[in-house]
């Protein structure tokens, strides 16, 4: 009985310390439950190759991968869009404080889609505004100097992600090979595995143009080098006329390119050691939606839409009489799905507004109308008074500014009125009746403003002048 007590105690205090640890676990780090650290699901593969990631010239291959690797329907990958992507080379011993070796060809990656990129031959590849596809691979060269062992660390900043700022991704620890090996093989790796001197790197290109993968290995035994291609199964190429297969190189090229060819191509040494690379396609960008011609009112603030199709998805550019307007005005914010925000919204924005939606393969554009609409505003210029002879004539004009334009109503001393289109008021032969404060009323359906003229008869036949107090007003009525 002592014994069964004894047991179930220690089943109590075990479940109660599990509880306790899960607890804690959700508390410090929700992860920990769910299995997925701060990664985000991104990976890095150093090397590439098929044993702890050594290439020709102690440089290497680095693989930012994903482990939800999606694909369109036609085969290809998709493009995401990412605010910053860092990647560098440490020192394990110094505490990776510092980054050293360089990276290289640049050119060949979707890196090139980047808004802002570091120059091929930095130590830190950073990138701003990226539309990258995954698997992304660069090159990276070790220093000439033996810096020991090193891993490689990443901070990817995904766009469409707001519950980290961003992802931190360390690779396993590598050692580059010692000075005194460079450009050499090591024994060990010679011994039972075949070595890539060149891994096939993805590839985008646009429909009807030629894409190449180049594939290089070496081993201590003869080396067969063959290509696939991943349908639901690897079929062997070449299988059409469009497919070459070079006899000496073994390079792939795939002939104007077609929907079908899009997808994962496969290197395969002795039909063994494999490596993998994408064929994408580049679409040249397409306005979808817009709204051609919008009205707006003065002091409101506008939604101009604009939307594009296009592989890697375009970026988008709003010109306002040619000119960039995110460089004009602080006014304006042009958001990625290419909306353009224009904020208190005054009449000179009237006019056409171009949306350019761009990526590496070319543009499309459109016009969007804009017609700003305010109440009439008069001009401060008009005379406070006008003086004339009488039996002479006169014409009291008041101008004012307004969209829709406005209408113009004039009233008189002797309390007539009289609407006018163009704001004139026309006396053809003056007289001393004549005399007094004239008041013009512009309008439109959005409100008006009003101003006061003072009309100073002299007569022709005497010295004596007729005339009442001036007075000039602008008072807006909306």
């Amino acid at each position: 009985m002592e014994e069964k007590t004894a047991g179930s105690w220690r089943i109590k205090m075990g479940v109660g310390w599990w509880l306790a640890m899960s607890c804690l676990c959700l508390v410090v780090t929700p992860s920990c439950v769910s299995g997925r650290d701060q990664s985000g699901g991104y990976r890095l593969d150093p090397g590439l190759t098929l044993t702890q990631g050594y290439y020709a010239n102690n440089t290497y291959i680095v693989n930012i991968t994903h482990d939800d690797v999606s694909q369109e329907h036609d085969g290809s990958l998709s493009w995401q869009r990412y605010d910053k992507i860092r990647l560098e080379a440490c020192v394990v011993r110094t505490g990776c404080r510092s980054a050293v070796g360089t990276f290289t060809e640049l050119t060949s990656s979707s890196l090139t889609t980047c808004q802002k990129l570091s120059r091929t031959g930095e130590s830190t590849l950073k990138g701003e505004g990226c539309i990258v596809s995954l698997p992304l691979t660069v090159t990276w060269k070790a220093p000439k100097e033996d810096v020991g062992r090193i891993k490689f660390v990443a901070m990817i900043s995904p766009k469409e992600i707001r519950k980290f700022k961003s992802f931190e991704v360390t690779s396993e620890t590598v050692d580059p090979l010692p000075l005194s090996e460079k450009n050499k093989i090591p024994p060990q790796l010679m011994n039972d595995h075949a070595y890539f001197v060149t891994v096939p790197v993805n590839q985008s290109v646009a429909l009807g143009e030629p894409a190449t993968f180049h594939c290089e290995a070496t081993a201590n035994t003869a080396i067969t080098i063959t290509w696939t291609f991943h349908d639901y199964r690897d079929i062997p190429l070449p299988y059409n006329s469009r497919h070459r297969l070079d006899v000496v190189t073994r390079d792939l090229t795939i002939l104007s390119v077609e929907e079908g060819d899009l997808g994962r191509y496969t290197c395969q040494v002795n039909n063994k050691h494999q490596q993998h690379a994408w064929l994408n396609k580049y679409v040249k960008p397409r306005i979808t939606h817009y709204v051609p011609d919008m009205n707006i009112r003065k002091r409101e603030s506008a939604m101009l839409e604009c939307q594009a199709v296009g592989k890697p998805p375009p970026t988008f550019t709003w010109l306002f009489k040619g000119k960039d307007v995110q460089r004009l005005e602080s006014g304006y914010k042009v958001f990625d799905n290419g909306t353009l925000k224009v904020h208190a919204i005054q009449d000179r924005y009237d006019g056409a507004f171009t949306c350019v939606a761009q990526n590496l393969l070319g543009e499309d554009r459109t016009d969007i109308h804009l017609e700003v609409l305010y109440p009439p505003e008069m001009d401060q210029d008009i005379p406070e008074t006008r003086t004339v002879l009488t039996g002479g004539e006169v014409r009291l004009e008041c101008k004012a500014r307004g969209n829709p334009p406005p209408e113009y109503a004039w009233s008189a001393p002797n309390n007539s009125a009289m609407m006018s289109d163009s704001g004139q008021m026309y006396i053809p032969a003056v007289q001393l009746s004549d005399a007094g404060q004239y008041r013009c009323e512009a309008g439109n359906g959005l409100g008006k403003d009003e101003t006061t003229v003072e009309l100073v008869v002299h007569d022709s036949s005497s010295k004596e002048m007729v005339t009442k107090q001036v007075s000039f007003t602008g008072k807006a009525s909306i």
